[in-house]
């Protein structure tokens, strides 16, 4: 059985990070949560998705020949577990998908892993297997999201509600003028790759950095965090690009949350915490308030990524 983590955990770990000077881009604000006293904490015992498809040691498929949209089958023959996020985007099969939650795949194992599709127009295969794509769903998906999966966990479930995942790709390709043939969330990322290109060309993590809080705007989008630097510089990147696009999405209304950072953290460590077995390894970590609603992983009472996100 999984034994059960320490309560408050998100809170405790917070408290144990320092902020760090902020970075302003044309599009974003960046603002660094740093390893405490300046420590390098471990590295981690896990690969990232992006690295382990590149390595050939993780396949993800459809779950049989005819698929069925709400899951997908997740193949580690590698030596380590893989890590893949709540909102990573694997792009091929029969649609493209969107995780549902933070799964820890256990080396050598095959795991069936809940998804959402973000790509309506299409159900047919391109390709017998996903691969990775560059970014996460974007902020304002990623937290609508959540509080779905939030709402099926009640019932029992890990399930997103697919309609609602549709239509916020088609508001939000509408809004950002990105049109595709299959109603792919994809068409967002491939319309504004240029600018989001430069934000990422224009942003890097510093020395310790575990974590990050975002902002659009002037307003605080999110938090990202990791237990150890070398995931956060990996996915960086994708989270840039998911918070650019809510930057260049300038007819989306960003709620004012904190006026800074410090308080931002704040709000996320009073924040309700509620613990689930996970689908893999570990058990997920959930965090709902009124603004605010979180999604991430503790193995082992280690915190091993969250994101909190405005919406």
């Amino acid at each position: 059985m999984p034994t059960a983590l320490r309560q408050n955990l998100v809170a405790d770990t917070l408290s144990h990070l320092t902020i760090g000077p902020s970075v302003r881009t044309e599009l974003l604000e960046m603002v660094p949560l740093l390893s405490s006293n300046g420590q390098a904490p471990p590295e981690p015992g896990y690969d990232l998705a992006g690295p382990a498809f590149g390595a050939g040691t993780l396949r993800v498929t459809e779950v049989s020949e005819g698929g069925t949209v709400p899951f997908l089958q997740v193949e580690n023959a590698g030596p380590r577990p893989v890590l893949l996020l709540d909102g990573e985007e694997l792009i091929g099969a029969k649609q493209n998908r969107v995780l549902n939650v933070t799964v820890l795949v256990a080396a050598k194992t095959v795991t069936k892993v809940p998804v959402s599709c973000v790509e309506a127009g299409r159900w047919a295969y391109r390709a017998r297997a996903f691969k990775d794509a560059e970014w996460l769903m974007a902020s304002e998906g990623r937290a609508r999201k959540m509080r779905r999966v939030d709402e099926s966990l009640r019932r029992g479930s890990k399930a997103g509600d697919q309609g609602d995942v549709w239509n916020y790709v088609a508001e939000k390709a509408a809004r950002m003028d990105a049109p595709s043939d299959t109603s792919a969330h994809a068409a967002l990322y491939e319309k504004h790759r240029q600018s989001m290109a430069r934000e990422i060309a224009r942003l890097e993590p510093v020395e310790h950095q575990v974590g990050a809080v975002f902002a659009a705007r002037g307003r605080i989008t999110g938090l990202e965090l990791f237990d150890s630097p070398q995931p956060l510089r990996t996915m960086f990147p994708k989270l840039v690009r998911s918070h650019a696009a809510d930057a260049l999405d300038r007819r989306l209304d960003l709620p004012h949350v904190a006026k800074d950072t410090a308080e931002f953290l704040a709000m996320v460590s009073a924040l309700a915490e509620r613990q689930v077995d996970g689908v893999g390894l570990g058990k997920e970590v959930r965090l709902e308030g009124a603004v605010l609603v979180g999604s991430g992983l503790a193995v082992e009472d280690r915190l091993v990524h969250l994101s909190v996100l405005v919406g």
